[in-house]
């Protein structure tokens, strides 16, 4: 459904509000919910890089929990140590758990909520993509603070800390968001390499920025739930038009090519070789009045058998029909049109349609791309039988443009 994306300075108070975030969303969870403007999801999933400390009044989680599930709540807590951002090897691990474990339930009925530094601008490029690809949507919510609050609140849980060491409780490795503060060296780094998110990159929109703290900030859950996750308004960039992740369109080259009949290359070359040669063939013979309607079996050209029968004057319905001009058509010209076919057919196969052809010529093609996707849906490449008759489209349009 959703991938919401917390970022902001370390001991900015993210925890917090990606809590209030998780109760919002949870109470927008109800049988029939009319909130979104297609259907609401069905649970939420929450995880951070850190403990959790008993975020849900109604479950005890302890420190050390790693996965809870709620009624519609599921807690994940990778607790990684706040010494994991010392190093570029360590962070690179951590970060890539984060990731893998968002990976994991974005799902088209989950709203996941990422509570994280997410303080690089590559890493929220890189969730960006990956909820995308899978057409779902994302935000970003900032939670704004000044970095001498933020400086404060995290010496202060460095006195806490210190203080519970002193008196000998124990405290465990990688713990919740309060009682794991950063060290001084490793804060003012974070802070130095802080990339604020921006309204304008498309990998950050739509950003909704919250001011860190405990005060009221009135709507603003509500806010992401309809604008975020719901797609409502002009707060999702796209509209009403994106519901449901319906306008979410993942990149191109990200697409994974569908798989095609093996023999599927083959059979377009052999088969629009064959068409030229009967074309070539056909104005050897009719030299001195090239022009006019010739038919071609579409069974001999699948079986092979065309070149022997050659092109007829007429023919039955189940015939293919091409419309010569009234000239000799160059050998070159032929072979450029078939290249040019064939190189469409590969970018069908990468995922652009070729339904169209003959019924307005390229660009309705490309106009037709989705529609072509639907009905091939069940062999994801363009049938053998129907390499043919796009052919002898592709050519009838090109010889009425001369």
């Amino acid at each position: 459904m959703a991938l919401v994306t917390i970022s902001g300075f370390p001991s900015a108070g993210k925890t917090t509000r990606a809590l209030q975030l998780v109760s919002h969303f949870q109470s927008c969870i109800t049988p029939g919910d009319d909130t979104c403007i297609t259907r609401a999801p069905k649970k939420v999933v929450y995880i951070c890089d850190h403990g959790l400390e008993n975020p849900s009044p109604a479950r005890g989680i302890g420190k050390d929990s790693t996965s809870i599930n709620n009624a519609k709540v599921k807690w994940i807590a990778l607790s990684s140590p706040r010494s994991s951002y010392t190093t570029a090897k360590d962070e690179k691990q951590a970060r890539g758990h984060l990731f893998a474990t968002a990976q994991r339930h974005l799902d088209t009925d989950t709203v996941v909520v990422l509570d994280g530094p997410n303080y690089i601008k590559g890493f929220r490029y890189q969730l960006h993509c990956e909820a995308k690809n899978l057409r779902l949507r994302s935000c970003v919510v900032h939670v704004a603070a000044k970095e001498d609050d933020a400086r404060q609140r995290n010496e202060a849980r460095l006195r806490n800390t210190q203080t519970g060491a002193n008196s000998g409780q124990s405290m465990t490795t990688g713990g919740s968001a309060q009682a794991d503060p950063y060290d001084e060296g490793l804060w003012e780094d974070l802070i130095r390499r802080y990339e604020e998110p921006n309204a304008m990159a498309r990998w950050d929109k739509p950003l909704f920025t919250v001011v860190s703290g405990e005060e009221e900030e009135p709507n603003w859950e509500d806010r992401v739930w309809r604008e975020g996750v719901c797609g409502e308004g002009a707060g999702s960039g796209k509209g009403a038009s994106d519901g449901g992740g319906a306008g979410v369109r993942p990149n191109a080259a990200a697409v994974v090519p569908p798989p095609t009949d093996p023999n599927h290359l083959h059979a377009l070359d052999r088969i629009t070789q064959d068409m030229l040669f009967l074309i070539h063939t056909d104005q050897q013979q009719h030299h001195e009045d090239p022009g006019g309607d010739r038919f071609i079996n579409t069974a001999q050209l699948l079986d092979g058998s065309a070149r022997s029968n050659g092109l007829k004057d007429s023919g039955s319905s189940d015939d293919l029909i091409l419309h010569l001009p009234d000239r000799v058509l160059p050998s070159m010209q032929l072979q450029r049109l078939r290249r040019q076919f064939i190189a469409l057919n590969r970018q069908q196969m990468g995922g652009m349609g070729m339904g169209a052809i003959g019924k307005g010529g390229i660009a309705a093609g490309r106009a037709a791309s989705e529609a072509d996707k639907d009905q091939q849906s069940s062999s994801k490449s363009l049938p053998t039988g129907r390499i043919a008759e796009l052919f002898a489209a592709w050519l009838n349009d090109s010889f009425e443009r001369g």
